[in-house]
């Protein structure tokens, strides 16, 4: 393959070329001599060859009575406990402890600007 490349990076015509030129036809000539039969298709889409419209494999969304969501929330399917629950979200409760500690503090901040200024 490199001897191909090779023989096409070689311009008969008397204009120089620079450089950025020089690679887009190389790549241009590697294009055209590259076998159509492989498996790997191109990453631009042909008018040709454009793939049809498939539906997805998602579930369609079922519209649920309301028995059947208070039958589901009544038997849940997973089940956690009050300590699972502190352990994975306590991080949760501390960033929001301190976010009301800030704004407290920040709230506090304003109203003595405000009386000295």
């Amino acid at each position: 393959m490199a001897k191909r490349e090779k023989k096409s990076t070689n311009n008969t015509s008397s204009k120089a070329l620079s450089p950025s030129e020089e690679a887009a036809a190389r790549r241009a000539a590697r294009r055209e001599n590259r076998p159509s039969s492989t498996g790997i298709g191109s990453t631009r889409p042909s008018a040709s060859a454009q793939p049809k419209v498939v539906q997805s494999n998602r579930k369609k969304r079922e519209i649920l009575s309301q028995e059947q969501i208070a039958y589901q929330l009544a038997h849940p399917t997973k089940t956690v406990s009050y300590e699972e629950f502190q352990r994975d979200y306590a991080h949760v409760v501390r960033d929001i402890r301190n976010m009301f500690l800030l704004a407290g503090a920040l709230m506090i901040a304003m109203v003595i600007l405000a009386q000295i200024l």
